[in-house]
């Protein structure tokens, strides 16, 4: 009987997009959906990081030491591909979930996600213009991009803006880092019983357009690198000393994708490729918005029923009636489950092991 294998790093894409189911359920508090969003871009950035980008190497590797043609389950970049696809088809049901569903039900409980600042009254405006100058502009560094310009070094995870600017029939390319680590990716906007948040990205978007002047498009834009430990390519020192020196790399690797505001017109998306010196497999379609997993520090909303219920942490009564945890689990198992039980008894177990003077080594797994 023929023995049939599925993909290991396929059907991890299976696993994150169950991740993605519990954003489209509707029986989950709207915004712990938005934490699912977070953490499905969360799981997908450190996918594309590691996995995806091991079969780059990979189809390095194949096309140095094997020219001849693999068949597609061998050949790495036919698997690359699959994978785009797959996320690709993901990228799209993730929009769906947060513009169909999840911001209209955010908004009968008064809980405006703002995306287009053309929907702000004067008074916000003004606000905006105010944390924009105080906040945002000092860690705003724009750069054309031509011919003369140095090609810029792009940081790992960071988004960017390509900014398309059309000045006298002339079209011209300028870019920017979003200072998310310096300003933070939300600006709450209370007024009267409604709540509006706005990122930073359309705030940017907003004023960037009466400085540069002309008609200009912001696309986001952001690169994940390479950042698999490779020790086996290191080969002085201890492995401590070798793990450092390899994440030390993990910033710096190759692009394993550049994500890209699918709105971008050809032009641009030609220029972005010409520019970064881009293979079309490293291109893949994103929403206007990138680091989605910064939803995790979306501002907090007091409405309890948008949220999980808090629960306390269960206490284990054996471990709370015993001065000694090793001196217990010696006479019996003791099973915690977490995120259930209190993590303390971890701490406290360790602690303990440092403190008895029997102890010779302590492994943690």
């Amino acid at each position: 009987m023929k023995i049939r294998f599925f993909e290991r790093d396929l059907s991890w894409l299976s696993f994150n997009h169950r991740v993605l189911q519990e954003a489209s359920d509707i029986s989950v508090p709207l915004l712990e959906r938005i934490k699912f969003l977070a953490i499905f871009s969360s799981n997908l950035e450190e996918y594309y990081r590691v996995r995806v980008a091991n079969y780059y190497r990979l189809a390095q590797i194949e096309k140095k030491e094997s020219p001849a043609k693999l068949s597609s389950a061998d050949d790495p970049e036919i698997l690359i591909e699959k994978i785009n696809r797959i996320v690709d088809k993901q990228q799209q049901e993730f929009g769906r979930i947060f513009y169909e569903e999840i911001i209209p039900a955010l908004r009968k409980d008064n809980v405006i996600i703002i995306q287009r600042t053309s929907s702000l009254n004067g008074k916000q405006l003004k606000k905006l213009r105010k944390i924009y100058k105080e906040l945002v502009a000092p860690h705003l560094e724009l750069m054309e991009l031509n011919d003369d310009s140095e090609v810029p070094f792009l940081i790992n995870t960071q988004v960017y803006f390509l900014i398309r600017v059309l000045i006298d029939d002339n079209i011209r390319y300028f870019f920017c880092r979003l200072p998310v680590d310096e300003s933070g990716r939300f600006i709450d906007l209370k007024r009267n019983t409604k709540q509006f948040v706005i990122q930073i990205d359309d705030v940017i978007r907003h004023f960037l357009s009466e400085e540069i002047g002309g008609a200009i498009n912001c696309y986001a834009i952001k690169v994940t690198r390479d950042a698999e430990l490779y020790l086996d390519e290191e080969f002085e020192g201890s492995m401590v000393d070798r793990i450092k020196r390899s994440l030390l790399k993990r910033e710096t690797g190759s692009f394993t994708r550049m994500l890209y505001d699918e709105s971008m017109p050809d032009d641009a998306i030609k220029f972005l490729r010409n520019y970064f010196s881009l293979k079309k497999r490293n291109l893949v379609k994103g929403g206007r918005y990138h680091n989605f997993y910064d939803f995790f520090s979306f501002p907090k909303i007091e409405k309890p029923h948008l949220y999980y219920k808090e629960l306390p942490q269960l206490e284990h009564v054996d471990i709370e009636n015993s001065t000694s945890i090793k001196e217990l689990i010696l006479k019996k198992d003791v099973l915690l489950h977490y995120p259930y039980h209190k993590f303390d008894y971890a701490v406290q177990f360790v602690k303990q092991a440092i403190e008895d003077s029997s102890t010779k080594h302590i492994y943690i797994s």
